[in-house]
């Protein structure tokens, strides 16, 4: 007998997510009949999260409704125990991210409190609640898991997502307070990942990083290991793009570039470390917006910016755009 139980114990801890999504996800009603923006209003989505049975459809319901309603985020914000609701689901998911089993609809649940979560840090009266409530760091953990499978990187995706609209305004106080959380360090690891989509996140929010005032720009040249580890990360992103690269990422990347020439001592070291890719005008996909950013940033290295001359041995320009 005795047995038997330590058998059944064994394989409800295999089990681990699996019973997880049974008991919590099982309690859940079927998908609402009719999940029409136009029959529910903002009030009446928040109060179904207050129950368990009806909170899945009610975050679907609130994340198609961020895009067209402006004050969501503070309505999210002064609602009762709705922020409590929202980290209930997010953290009730860390005991299983260094397990590589959570499965889909795990994972899908979370991403859609992050994106309710997300209308919070991007409107501006809400956006100082979620700074002083250290938000951010019920997301550090989803940011930093290991594991490249979809659902992972959905939640490392939608967590960026959410940091990344802290940034979307030229907010000093957010870009701080993401200073202080190493954001930087968390973005250069993303742009290691295999997955395009957490390297373009990852790549806006240093852009943003490096372009809200001088306080960005000034911790990534400050020391000659925060620099060096961007611009080789950076480099490195180039390297790794194939011959129709997107677009968007490569726009972000190229950006982050331009941001680091406007530092003197940044743009005499770039001149040496610019991938020659970059003047590739075919990699470039005769892109007219990319070309013109790439002009600006091969200008910058080689005439602005500088602390002393620095010409190759035979006086020519460093860099000429290719065909």
């Amino acid at each position: 007998m005795e047995s038997s139980k330590r058998e059944s114990s064994s394989r409800s801890t295999r089990a681990g997510p699996s019973n997880y999504n049974e008991k919590y996800y099982s309690k859940a009603k079927p998908p609402l009949p009719n999940l029409s923006l136009s029959l529910f209003s903002v009030e009446e989505a928040i109060a179904l999260l207050k129950d368990d049975l009806t909170r899945p459809n009610a975050l679907v319901l609130l994340g198609k409704m961020k895009s067209n309603h402006q004050n969501m985020g503070p309505m999210v914000w002064n609602s009762s125990g709705t922020i409590f609701i929202l980290l209930k689901e997010i953290t009730q998911i860390y005991r299983w991210l260094s397990s590589g089993l959570i499965a889909e609809n795990m994972a899908k649940q979370v991403c859609n409190a992050l994106l309710v979560l997300q209308s919070v840090a991007s409107h501006p009266q809400s956006r100082k609640e979620f700074i002083k409530a250290n938000l951010a760091e019920y997301l550090y953990p989803l940011i930093s898991i290991t594991h490249r499978q979809e659902p992972y990187e959905n939640l490392r995706v939608a967590s960026l997502g959410v940091l990344g609209s802290l940034l979307k305004q030229d907010d000093a106080e957010a870009l701080h307070y993401l200073i202080q959380g190493d954001i930087f360090s968390k973005c250069l690891i993303c742009l290691q990942t295999d997955s395009l989509t957490v390297k373009t996140v990852a790549a806006f929010i240093l852009e943003r990083f490096l372009s809200i005032g001088e306080e960005g720009l000034e911790h990534c040249c400050s020391s000659a290991e925060n620099f060096l580890s961007l611009s080789r990360t950076l480099a490195q992103n180039i390297q790794d793009l194939g011959r129709e690269p997107c677009k968007r990422f490569l726009n972000h990347i190229i950006n982050c570039y331009l941001k680091l020439a406007e530092n003197p001592r940044a743009c005499d070291i770039l001149e040496w470390q610019l991938p020659a890719k970059l003047t590739n005008v075919t990699f470039l996909q005769n892109d007219p917006t990319l070309i013109t950013s790439v002009r600006k940033l091969v200008l910058k290295v080689s005439t602005g910016n500088r602390t002393q001359k620095m010409l190759r041995p035979n006086g020519k320009q460093v860099f000429t755009f290719r065909k």
